[in-house]
């Protein structure tokens, strides 16, 4: 399976440092808790850009980045389309499939756009190096996606 992760470029200096689950872990996520490492992607770049957008503050257009990974599919574990996205439910699912004891990657319906999917990585996965990545490039937005 193919994804894409997005990354500030402050954030982005290198494929360790975007792909560390360590911004996740400092301030928690959907499907995460603080202390928790994460990494979330998504199977395509149009989408990564949409999860970024929605959460902006409106006008301000950061500058960013991207890596696109190959994950081995049989080590994606699929959640239905029913799995409740609450904040409460998804933060526990995520927290009992994160963790070393817990999958390499799963993949929910994306909250944007439900007919797309996130994909989230664990990092501490022992078998974490069977991800392979290219290198990161810059991902130019247009300013126009921000003018309302």
């Amino acid at each position: 399976m193919r994804v894409f992760r997005i990354a500030k470029q402050r954030y982005a200096r290198s494929a360790s440092e975007v792909l560390s689950g360590d911004g996740a872990a400092e301030h928690g996520g959907r499907w995460n808790l603080k202390g928790v490492p994460a990494i979330y992607c998504c199977e395509s770049l149009s989408l990564c850009a949409l999860e970024i957008l929605v959460h902006l503050p409106r006008g301000v257009l950061r500058l960013y980045s991207f890596i696109e990974l190959d994950v081995p599919d049989e080590h994606v574990t699929h959640l239905s389309a029913d799995t409740p996205t609450d904040d409460e439910t998804a933060v526990n699912v995520g927290n009992n499939l994160l963790g070393q004891d817990g999958v390499l990657v799963f993949s929910v319906p994306s909250m944007v756009n439900s007919i797309e999917r996130n994909v989230v990585i664990n990092p501490v996965h022992p078998e974490f190096e069977r991800i392979t990545h290219g290198e990161v490039q810059p991902f130019p937005m247009d300013q126009r996606l921000v003018r309302r």
